[in-house]
Parts: C-alpha cells; sequence; structure tokens
C-alpha cells in the first residue's frame, strides 16, 4: 500500500503535508556546508524515543491522568481535502478510511505490536498449505440497519470486492490471490487463495475490507457511499461533498475489541465526530488556534508546531508510519553508479543528521535503514550497517580506483566521478543541494535535474539518472518485492537492480506465512539491499497530530494514519 511518491510526506496528490510546498534551491558555500555539518552534530531525537509504540507526548501535560472518560459532544478533525468515494469495495484513500474504519469493522485488526488481535473473527486457523483460511465470526452483531452480520456478509463483501464490476480501486489488490469464500455456516466463513500470500492478514485488518450491509448495498447500489451501513462504533449521518462529513455514536456497540493501541470495547465516548474539509493548511492551524473550531489536525504548520509543543492548550503526537524511510534509489546500470564500492561511498558521505536539523526539525528523524522502527521485518542492527563518515567514502573511491583531479573530481580511466540526481523541487527534497554539496567533498561531481512528479516517475521507470527519491508507506512489507525484485525493472525497481540472490528471498517471504521466519526473511532482503547499496536512505517521516488539550485518550493505530476515535473523550 503506498502513500507516498515524494511530492509530500505521505499521500499522493496530499495538500495536508506541512512539507508539501515547492521550494527554491538553496545555494552552499563550503565555509556554510562545514558549518552546517557542525551543527548537526548529536542534534535530533533519538529512534529509541519512538519506543515500540506509536505516540510520542512531548507535553508533559498531554501525558497527565484525567480521570475517567467523559461522554458526550462533539469532535471536529480538520481534513487536508476534500473525499472522494467511501464505498470500501471501491475507493481508496488514507483521509476516507479515517471516516469507514469508524463505520465498518474489520474481521481482524493491527495492533500497536504489529500482531494481529480479532475484530469481527473472533479466531481462525491456516490450511498447511496456506492456502485455506477458517474465521470463526463473532456473534451478536449488528449493523446499523439492524440486519445481522454473519458468513454471507463476509462473502458478498470479499465477492464484490473482485468482481470487475465494482471497479475496485484498491480492495482487490489486497485479497492477491483470491479465489473464493465458502460460508460454512452463519458463523464460519473460509477464505480460499489460489496459493499462499503472506500479507492476507494484514490486508483484512485495513479499512478497505471492513464488511458492509449487504442489504444496504443492494438497495442502495453505487449511491451506498452516500448511505453508508456497517457495524462500526460511529454510524453515517451526512456527507456535504465541499464542507463536512458527520458521524453519530452507535449506542448499541458492543462487540468492540481490545488490544495494544486501542482501549474501548464498547460505544465511543463522543456523541458525534464532523470532518472538515479545510484544504489550506494556514486556514486549519488559524481554526485550531484562535477560533477553536477545530480539535484535531493533522499535520500542523512549522512554525505553528513550534508554538504548540511549548503550550499547554495542545498536545502533539507523533507517530511513524510503517514502510520504507525517505531515501533515493542508486542505479546500478549506469555508470559510475554501476560499482558497488561507489554506491557504498555515496551512503557514507551524506550527513542525515546534519540535514534533518536544517530541513526538517520536529517532523523527520535521520536514518541509514531502508524501513523504519515501526515496520515487520525491521532489524535495528541495519541501522549501523553505515554513518557519516566521508574519510571511509574517500578510502573507498580510491581503492576503486577514483582519484583526485586538478578540479577536485575524481577521474578513473579518463572519465568523471558525476551523479545526476532528480529533484521535483518540493520541500520532502529541500535538502538535495546540501547533499550534493557533501557529495562533492569527497570527489563527485553532481548535476541536480528538476521536474515534476511525473517526470520523476519516468526517469525512475526508465533508469534515467544515478539517483531519485521515494518513499513507500506500507504496512506489510511486500512492498519490498515491488520495489526491488527484478521483475519491475522498468516499473517500479528504480534502482534497476536484478539480482537473483534478493529475488529469492523476497519471493520467499512473500508467501511464509509463519511471522518469525517471514521476519527473519525481510532482514535478509533488507540486508543484502543496504550492503549492495542499492539505495541511500535520508531520513524517516514523523506523521504529527495536534489536537485540543482537552481531547483526551487520542490513539493512532499502527499506521498513524487513522485514529481510533472510539477512544477519544472531551474533558470539558
Amino acid at each position: 500500500m503506498e502513500f507516498g511518491d515524494g511530492e509530500g510526506f505521505h499521500e499522493p496528490g496530499g495538500g495536508g503535508s506541512a512539507m508539501r510546498k515547492r521550494s527554491n534551491t538553496h545555494s552552499l558555500t563550503r565555509r556554510k556546508f562545514v558549518q552546517l555539518l557542525a551543527a548537526g552534530a548529536g542534534s535530533t531525537l533519538p529512534l529509541s524515543a519512538l519506543g515500540s509504540g506509536r505516540l510520542l507526548l512531548p507535553d508533559a501535560a498531554a501525558a497527565a491522568a484525567a480521570g475517567p472518560p467523559r461522554p458526550g459532544g462533539e469532535l471536529t478533525i480538520g481534513m487536508y481535502r476534500t473525499l472522494d468515494k467511501l464505498d470500501p469495495a471501491v475507493y481508496w484513500g488514507p483521509p476516507e478510511t479515517m471516516v469507514t474504519q469508524m463505520v465498518f469493522d474489520s474481521l481482524v485488526y493491527l495492533g500497536n505490536d504489529l500482531n494481529i488481535y480479532p475484530g469481527l473473527a473472533t479466531s481462525w486457523s491456516a490450511s498447511k498449505d496456506g492456502t485455506q483460511l477458517t474465521f470463526k465470526l463473532r456473534q451478536g452483531v449488528k449493523f446499523h440497519d439492524g440486519t445481522d452480520f454473519n458468513a454471507e456478509a463476509v462473502k458478498f463483501h470479499f465477492d464484490r470486492c473482485v468482481d470487475p464490476a465494482t471497479k475496485s480501486q484498491y480492495a482487490r489488490s489486497l485479497l492477491g490471490p483470491y479465489d473464493s469464500t465458502v460460508v460454512v455456516d452463519d458463523h464460519t466463513v473460509q477464505l480460499r487463495l489460489r496459493e499462499p500470500f503472506a500479507p492476507i492478514f494484514d490486508s483484512l485488518s485495513q479499512g478497505y475490507l471492513g464488511i458492509p450491509s449487504p442489504t444496504a448495498v443492494k438497495k442502495y447500489g453505487q449511491d451506498f457511499q452516500n448511505h453508508l451501513v456497517g457495524t462500526g462504533p460511529f454510524m453515517f449521518v451526512d456527507w456535504a461533498r465541499d464542507s463536512h462529513i458527520s458521524l453519530a455514536r452507535n449506542p448499541n456497540y458492543k462487540w468492540g475489541t481490545i488490544f495494544p493501541g486501542k482501549t474501548n470495547a464498547g460505544p465511543p465516548y463522543l456523541e458525534r465526530l464532523t470532518f472538515k474539509f479545510v484544504p489550506e493548511q494556514g486556514t486549519r492551524d488559524a481554526l485550531m488556534n484562535g477560533r477553536k473550531e477545530l480539535r484535531v489536525e493533522a499535520w500542523p504548520g512549522p512554525l505553528r508546531l513550534r508554538d504548540w509543543q511549548r503550550d499547554s492548550h495542545f498536545a502533539l503526537y507523533r507517530g511513524v508510519s510503517p514502510g520504507t524511510t525517505w531515501f533515493n534509489f542508486i542505479n546500478v546500470q549506469k555508470p559510475p553508479t554501476n560499482e558497488v564500492a561507489v554506491r557504498q561511498a555515496i551512503n557514507y558521505a551524506i550527513s542525515k543528521d546534519t540535514i534533518v536539523k536544517v530541513f526538517y526539525p520536529g517532523f523527520a528523524q535521520p536514518t541509514w535503514n531502508l524501513i523504519g522502527p515501526t515496520s515487520f521485518g525491521y532489524d535495528p542492527a541495519l541501522d549501523h550497517l553505515y554513518s557519516f563518515n566521508p574519510e571511509k567514502a574517500k578510502q573507498l573511491l580510491e581503492e576503486a580506483g577514483w582519484k583526485r583531479g586538478p578540479n577536485g573530481t575524481r577521474v578513473k580511466d579518463g572519465a568523471p566521478l558525476h551523479l545526476d540526481v532528480f529533484t521535483s523541487g518540493f520541500m520532502t527534497e529541500n535538502y538535495k543541494q546540501l547533499m550534493l554539496t557533501m557529495l562533492q567533498d569527497v570527489g563527485f561531481s553532481t548535476k541536480l535535474i528538476a521536474g515534476t512528479p511525473a517526470d520523476r516517475t519516468v526517469a525512475g521507470s526508465k533508469g534515467l539518472y544515478h539517483l531519485v527519491n521515494r518513499e513507500f508507506e506500507a504496512s506489510d512489507p511486500h512492498y519490498l518485492v515491488d520495489l526491488f525484485a527484478s521483475k519491475n525493472v522498468g516499473s517500479f525497481a528504480w534502482s534497476m537492480n536484478k539480482d537473483p540472490e534478493l529475488d529469492q528471498i523476497l519471493a520467499q517471504q512473500d508467501t511464509t506465512v509463519d511471522r518469525k521466519a517471514r521476519q527473519a526473511l525481510v532482514s535478509r532482503a533488507t540486508r543484502r539491499i543496504l550492503e549492495q547499496a542499492y539505495v541511500v536512505p535520508i531520513y524517516i517521516t514523523l506523521f504529527v497530530w495536534v489536537t485540543d488539550a482537552n481531547v483526551k485518550n487520542f490513539h493512532m493505530d499502527a499506521r498513524s494514519w487513522y485514529p481510533y476515535f472510539q477512544d477519544a473523550w472531551i474533558e470539558s
């Protein structure tokens, strides 16, 4: 599941990121470069501060005990764009899922410890070959229209997701090699796959596969998105396309579950949720700050972030979404980066601490790893495979035969050590000029090539340049197949690597159902990618939420995008 394509920290085309604005390229003198390197040392919060959860609450007042939850009230959430579609079988989009996960329950849930927990399914078992998954369903569950949740409802939704007539934008792909769903009895259902598919439980935990009322879907047809009916903690009220969407408390909700990250199994404490569409960031900040028309906002502006983290009237929450870090693919087919020593030298030459301090304080953490600390398969040992060590970079280049020329650029066999680096000019790429200065310091000549996000996709898929940046957010490591399998050279594998050893590991992890065994395989794949220097990681983005300090029990899910609003309550 991909949210980021380089334009902003998260969703492609999204306008909500504080870092998603175009900016002029920064020029750097050598003196300024040295000053920045010195300033970068020890300036950032260590990744260990993230712990094993998804939240940081830097304000002590936000973490203070607030007493027992108080029912009632309306929570208003500022959304950075309007919504497109809301039928779970049809739509795609993280903002949409913020809404649908409150209306529709899933068979299972992904806890903040990255384990799978019961939802509408109370237990499950798998056949030895992993192609048949049998789920026991929770009894006594009612849809908002009063009809019963049962095995037929599960089969109806999954079959509808894969039906070409539905024109599913995402739910279809989550089901992978889906074959069929068999109703064993009213409260037992069997999901059949054509082959083992390790990501299936992660898929089933997502809002797109939340179960709607078959009765309502049949009644409203294509207009179902305006009459959403699920089994979730909130019920659909109304959707004004350019203004807001409102949900009301489901007082009959008695079948919720508790797991790491989620604390309320019963009806929500809030009476109402209202998502207001406010595309302009400054306006959202103002509605949070002075006018108090919003109580929750994602991605506050940098200046507001600085002020609010010191203001006891607000609470800030930072999370790390699972998936890749922000990194640059290094083209292995284009000289001189066809040499592994050159690619490794690039990794040693760049000070990620300095980049984060200068450009992204409060919004990112430096990293040398390909996947972040909240991702399945994350191996902390790989955080230290590289470090900022320009002398090591110079040594690698010298040993590979790249010697300094009279202008400082290294040369071998008459060819300069030159890199073409792509940038789309968005704030997520502001660091590029500084990065090039660091590379020049160890003997590279560089050229920064500007283009649009569409140009980046073409450049990456065709291998036009040496370095092209990307980020890929997903809660299942299948994304490593998309980004690094040989079969995807020419589409998503922008390092242009064709590595049989890596291909074998990636294929094996995608069909390994045992979680411990799969985690080891993901670690092996990541190590191979880093050791061969198919990428140069730069930073980890922090998903930043801000709330009114009176909003209590604000809990994010494992993906950081989707708060469990049924846990939240308002103190006054």
